[in-house]
């Protein structure tokens, strides 16, 4: 395989004409233009498998992570809750004479949703 400088590079690029929509390169031997796609269809086959369990994996990552994440945050919020409500249930008889009971046990469950 062939190695270019810098300075290859830009001789050959100045050869690059583009169409209608197409793009030519000329100053390119035929030799250089075949080895861009010499790729057999197993090596072709192998680096789309390959592609293919890259992107299987960070699906999966994904997912583990997402499910993580949710876990994480539904085990917080039940937690507070647990501590919210036994904190409510220590409470004194005089505290429920002023304040309505399904108030209470409202603000306990919205506010910790919103957390």
């Amino acid at each position: 395989m062939a190695t270019y400088t810098a300075a290859q590079i830009a001789d050959h690029l100045k050869g690059v004409v583009i169409g209608d929509g197409s793009v030519t390169l000329t100053g390119f031997t035929s030799a250089d233009r075949a080895r861009a796609g010499d790729l057999t269809f197993a090596e072709k086959d192998t680096y789309f498998a390959a592609a293919l369990g890259i992107a299987a994996v960070l699906a999966l990552g994904t997912g583990l992570r997402y499910w993580l994440v949710t876990r994480l945050g539904e085990r917080v919020v039940a937690d507070i809750r647990r501590a919210l409500f036994d904190r409510v249930l220590g409470m004194s008889p005089a505290f429920y004479e002023r304040v309505m009971t399904g108030e209470v046990l409202s603000r306990l469950t919205t506010d910790t949703t919103l957390i």
